[in-house]
């Protein structure tokens, strides 16, 4: 049987293949599982904080470099939008765009999760062969 990347590739084409062909809405359902995956992987701050834009951002680029991403803010203190390269699932998402949904809504867990005063408006995935960009939003806390 194949090992390592290969073998990873294989499996992850096959997994989005079915979720593609079987979900009716995979972009959505890519959003809300990734969400729910960005709360988890964050460390969250007590209920009693009010943390700092710059810790939630900083918290944001740890989480996405754990994931395997390489992201750039362009300007820490009042981002517009995220560079993000090196997507470590480049292959699948070219073939399958509810990947990016899902890098979208990890963003958005780590983001509320962390009590940001910001939100993804979108996600343009492949702006250039390496690169997609996450644009931000202001918006409200419901925590």
């Amino acid at each position: 049987a194949p090992a390592g990347p290969r073998s990873y590739r294989l499996r992850a084409e096959m997994l989005s293949g079915l979720v593609a062909a079987e979900l009716p809405a995979p972009d959505e359902a890519g959003v809300k599982v990734g969400e729910s995956w960005g709360h988890y992987l964050t460390t969250s701050p007590r209920p009693s904080d009010r943390p700092e834009l710059s810790v939630a951002l900083a918290e944001l680029l740890r989480v996405l470099d754990d994931l395997g991403f390489d992201s750039e803010l362009d300007d820490p203190r009042a981002p517009r939008e995220l560079a993000i390269r090196h997507c470590p699932f480049r292959e699948v998402a070219e073939r399958h765009r509810f990947i990016c949904a899902i890098h979208r809504g990890v963003i958005r867990g780590v983001l509320a999760e962390n009590r940001a005063p910001l939100g993804v408006k979108t996600l343009t995935p492949f702006v250039e062969p390496h690169l997609c960009i996450a644009r931000f939003e202001g918006r409200d806390h419901p925590r």
